[in-house]
């Protein structure tokens, strides 16, 4: 949901709110609170203005339900030609097949990837932790190997960079929430 739609939905709210603030006391027997709207909205010049807020009303409602049904964005995307048409893969796919991958080599304990691109090349940044029993050096170029073969094989795009970032030596992997 866009930042216009956020906006509208939050006047929205407060103007419904106030609208069902006015037939609460209604019901309750304040007749003179529903009077005094009704009067107000049908004498005069008010009589438009209340037109014309009833029909933004109906605009802001076709919008919100439009937001809240339309199809979701991928986000940024890769790009990839066959002869038979393009194939758009959504960058956060291509960032857990990374994690995926990276989860599997020897010795990686936990990862925290990013994936951009820039003119159809991927770039990838990991930052992981190791096991201390790993050889940072030998570990980092398996990482660096086996994300650039499986995303060129997976996906069908190249790779161009692929930073890894030691953030940690421990034994114990990260564990996810609980919920």
């Amino acid at each position: 949901m866009s930042l216009v739609d956020r906006i509208l939905l939050v006047l929205y709210t407060l103007l419904f709110a106030m609208f069902s603030v006015v037939v609460v006391m209604a019901s309750l027997g304040w007749k003179d609170v529903l009077e005094s709207t009704v009067g107000m909205i049908t004498t005069g010049n008010t009589r438009w203005a209340a037109g014309l807020l009833g029909i933004a009303f109906f605009g802001v409602s076709v919008k919100l339900l439009y937001a809240a049904f339309r199809p979701r964005y991928l986000g940024q995307t890769v790009v990839h030609e066959t002869p038979l048409g393009e194939v758009r893969v959504a960058l956060e796919a291509i960032e857990g097949l990374v994690k995926r991958v990276v989860r599997q080599v020897d010795g990686v304990r936990d990862v925290r990837g990013y994936v951009s691109t820039n003119a159809g090349v991927v770039n990838v940044d990991l930052y992981v932790a190791v096991s201390p029993e790993t050889s940072i050096p030998t570990t980092s170029e398996e990482i660096q190997t086996t994300v650039k073969n499986q995303v060129r094989n997976v996906v069908g795009v190249n790779v161009g960079t692929v930073r890894v970032s030691i953030e940690g030596i421990t034994n114990e992997a990260r564990r996810g929430k609980v919920e």
